[in-house]
């Protein structure tokens, strides 16, 4: 998984329309028109009546709108189905083999929209994607573990085989999230257990990798030839000690090859090491001084250039409004979570050149106190109440003190309380958000129990209920508790986390987590292990090692 870079923020749109990697060369874009920008203002803004007028008065929904898109697929990035309803109505032509229809389809399947998915089909997007640079909405179905959009791609015609630019087919996706009845329904439909992707592996060797002993059984009835021998016991799991001298190395050299090979900040990279050197620096473990400065120098300075931007965004509210479409909708996520890590990591104060970001991040709240994030990026762009909790942290910390800023908060911390949480990475960051704005302390204790009674009897925890427990979730739920003073490393809790976490480490120091992200870019390599599943593995091997270093503060009884 990848998050749009921040450094390129303003730049980088027009290679995203055209589908290219980040760095490849794009045809230039063309103008927009008029009435669409206008038009996508107002579904940004989820003004419904403005948006009947400027239908009414032909306003084209589906005009080709590069460096933007089309409007009616902003409404995949609102999630705002009236209003995509009311668009596609509009829409004779949504122009099915436009990269960006097609990575709605994508979006559509992510999201488990089942009438969307339907009406795009209908409408001529194509069930299999035209280049094997992206998965297939197959692919990301399976990878959701949703059933019912497995069963309306295959009764569409979707190539149950189909495999990504990396080999990986939607039946050895669905082992991945533990989903047994996809799992069961690919391989009726004729879905062949004897694939290997590029690294040699069959579905049957991932169900072994995520110990899923019930699929791996399912698969060897599937495919005659294969063994159906476990994989012997390894090695007894490492101590705490010894497990986070094998993966702050690790995440040391990913941050630096990261920032090296691609050259951009990106969620899962630069901000979750430099977590990790805050929490190093707290927990007394050794992390490379000289690339913990590294890395807050090359955050700040991209912070220079977005700082010029910001500011003539600041100068209008259709500037505002139109800057919260950056990186195709993820800014106020983004800013939120690169500025919170810097402030964790200390010295950043009001009055510095954060401040400008930081003052554009609040004119992006929403009239009901919220932030959304963008594009599904799951787990790690996957919500809104994690938008809200970040955004807040930030403007009360760099935003300049006054009554707007103090309101802002308020709002925040209120919409929080009433945010209804369907995923670890919700509940972990509206406990973190009830938290870091101050709420009553009971507000706090009651989430805080939420999230302890989600954990599972193996001692992790899963993204949702229907996902087998993984290392980011875990890692993730066991800091936000500890931060938020819910939860003492002494804690059996705390502990038993400790230990699933201990028990599932790779011997090279890493996590493996399987991604969830629906894919708008061709897949790139940063030069950590695990292939495409590399992004969501770094920052769960963040995750994973800060709870060690957290737990390492205290002695084993």
């Amino acid at each position: 998984m990848t998050t749009w870079a921040r450094q390129g923020a303003w730049a980088l749109a027009p290679i995203l329309a055209a589908g290219c990697a980040a760095g490849a060369t794009a045809p230039p874009p063309p103008r927009p028109p008029p009435d669409a920008t206008i038009l996508t203002d107002a579904v940004w803004e989820g003004d419904l009546p403005r948006m009947r007028a400027l239908l009414a008065a032909r306003a084209d929904p589906a005009a080709i709108d590069a460096p933007e898109w089309p409007p009616w697929t902003w409404t995949l990035v609102t999630r705002d189905r009236p209003a995509r309803q009311l668009l596609l109505s509009y829409a004779r032509d949504i122009h099915p083999e436009n990269p960006q229809t097609i990575a709605a389809l994508r979006m559509a399947v992510g999201q488990g929209d089942g009438d969307l998915v339907r009406e795009l089909l209908r409408r001529r997007v194509s069930v299999n994607p035209p280049s094997a640079r992206f998965a297939s909405p197959l692919l990301v179905a399976a990878s959701t573990g949703d059933v019912r959009m497995v069963d309306v791609l295959l009764d569409s015609g979707a190539q149950v085989n189909a495999a990504d630019g990396q080999g990986d087919t939607a039946l050895m996706a669905a082992v991945r999230v533990g989903a047994r009845d996809c799992v069961e329904r690919l391989l009726a439909r004729g879905a062949d257990a004897r694939l290997r992707d590029h690294e040699g592996r069959t579905a049957l060797a991932w169900a072994r990798e995520e110990r899923a002993d019930s699929l791996a059984a399912l698969l060897v009835g599937a495919d005659p030839g294969s063994s159906a021998a476990a994989v012997s016991p390894g090695a007894p799991p490492p101590s705490v000690t010894v497990a986070i001298a094998r993966s702050i190395p690790l995440v040391q050299r990913g941050a630096a090859a990261w920032t090296k090979k691609v050259g951009c900040s990106s969620c899962h990279h630069q901000p979750m090491a430099l977590l990790v050197a805050s929490v190093a620096e707290r927990a007394n473990v050794s992390f490379d001084r000289a690339l913990a400065k590294e890395l807050r120098d090359h955050l700040a300075e991209e912070e220079l250039i977005f700082q010029a931007e910001s500011q003539k965004a600041l100068a209008s509210d259709v500037g505002v409004l139109r800057a919260g479409r950056l990186n195709s909708g993820d800014i106020a996520f983004g800013t939120g979570l690169f500025l919170s890590a810097r402030l964790d990591a200390g010295g950043l104060a009001r009055g510095g050149p954060e401040e400008t970001s930081a003052k554009l991040l609040a004119r992006l709240q929403l009239s009901d106190g919220h932030w959304r994030y963008g594009p599904l990026r799951g787990a790690i762009e996957s919500s809104d109440i994690a938008t809200t909790a970040l955004a807040a942290r930030v403007i009360s910390g760099l935003a300049p003190i006054g009554d707007d800023t103090t309101a802002r908060v308020g709002r925040a911390r209120q919409w929080l309380v009433r945010a209804s949480a369907s995923s670890v990475v919700d509940h972990a960051y509206r406990l973190y958000g009830l938290h870091w704005t101050a709420a009553d302390a009971p507000l706090v204790t009651e989430q805080a129990t939420r999230l302890r009674a989600l954990q599972r009897k193996d001692g992790g925890w899963g993204h949702v209920p229907s996902a087998p427990s993984d290392a980011y979730s875990t890692g993730l739920a066991l800091v936000s508790l500890h931060e938020a003073g819910a939860l003492a490393v002494t804690d059996p809790a705390f502990r038993v986390g400790i230990a699933y976490l201990l028990e599932r480490q790779k011997p090279d120091g890493t996590w493996l987590v399987h991604s969830r992200a629906v894919p708008l870019l061709p897949y790139v390599d940063g030069g950590s292990p695990h292939g495409k599943l590399q992004f969501i593995s770094f920052a769960a091997t963040c995750w994973a090692t800060m709870a060690l270093m957290y737990a390492s503060t205290s002695p084993t009884p």
